[in-house]
This record gives C-alpha cells, sequence and structure tokens, in this order.
C-alpha cells in the first residue's frame, strides 16, 4: 500500500499478473454500478472487473500523472442473488499500463 496526500493507494501495477479482490456481502441482489478512483498516466489503461467467471472489460483513459486522480464509471455488473463474492480487478495482459487505484464503489441502481 502506498500513499499519495497521504492517502493510500494500491499502485506500482507493473507485472501482467498483479491484480486485486475485495470479500464483499451483498444483501440485495440487483444491477450495481462500479465506479473506481484511481490514476493513469499513460494514454489508458484496460483491466478487467466483476467476480470469477462473470468479468467484465474496462478502459481508464489518462488523468495527466500517477499522483491525479479521477473518479471513473466501469460499468453494470449484476448480482442475481444475496452472497458474499470476491470482487475481483485484473489488467488486461495485452493493454495494461501501470494505474494507481484508490478506491472501488458500488451503487445498487435497481
Amino acid at each position: 500500500m502506498r500513499h499519495h496526500d497521504d492517502i493510500p493507494h494500491i499502485g506500482y501495477w507493473l507485472d501482467n499478473r498483479d491484480w486485486v479482490d475485495w470479500s464483499i456481502q451483498i444483501d440485495q441482489p440487483g444491477k450495481y454500478k462500479v465506479h473506481a478512483t484511481m490514476s493513469v498516466q499513460n494514454e489508458e489503461t484496460r483491466f478487467r472487473f466483476g467476480s470469477e467467471g462473470d468479468m467484465t472489460a474496462a478502459k481508464v483513459s489518462s488523468t495527466g500523472s500517477y499522483g491525479k486522480y479521477q473518479q471513473n464509471r466501469l460499468g453494470v455488473i449484476t448480482i442475481d442473488q444475496p452472497r458474499r463474492l470476491n470482487l475481483i480487478i485484473k489488467p488486461d495482459p495485452e493493454n495494461r499500463q501501470p494505474m494507481n487505484l484508490r478506491q472501488v464503489t458500488l451503487q445498487r441502481i435497481d
């Protein structure tokens, strides 16, 4: 875990095998918007997010520097029943660039 402006982030995603996951409990099934606060110095980075067996592709354009964070809408995931799942973010090995990840949020939309 690293810090920018005394705020922790997950950084130095330099290897195609880097990934992160969080175990979360979903009590209300439905569709959820997924947002990530992150920084990308290069033109863009591509990665996948979701749960094992149900990953969605996403891309985020440059924020201008690794210290400049922006909130990005990654997409929507559907949770069909209440359950515990691992929310995963993995780089696309073919098209990834280093990135810093500060926060991921889910917002129920139906």
